[in-house]
């Protein structure tokens, strides 16, 4: 009686075990097909962006010329209020 269960035990925790295994299996497969399609959708951005990005319309650029501008017209201001 106690060996039966003993081995009823051992079975289910096996069968367990190999459904794990498989759907562990299953998961780093749907890993390496999103990996992969993201690799490519990566690539194929980065072309997009070699061949249109110029000096004048890159994020970074107009990011910097908006700070220097909006600098620039402060420094204007507190400069207009000491020459009164």
């Amino acid at each position: 009686m106690y060996g039966y269960m003993f081995f009823e035990i051992i079975y289910q925790q096996s069968a367990f075990y190999t459904i794990i295994k498989n759907y562990n299996i299953l998961i780093k497969l749907q890993l390496k097909k999103i990996e992969s399609k993201l690799k490519n959708f990566v690539e194929s951005q980065r072309d997009h962006r070699v061949k249109k990005k110029t000096p004048e319309n890159s994020t970074f650029s107009g990011v910097f010329n908006f700070f220097k501008n909006s600098f620039v017209s402060g420094f204007n201001i507190i400069l207009s209020f000491f020459k009164v």
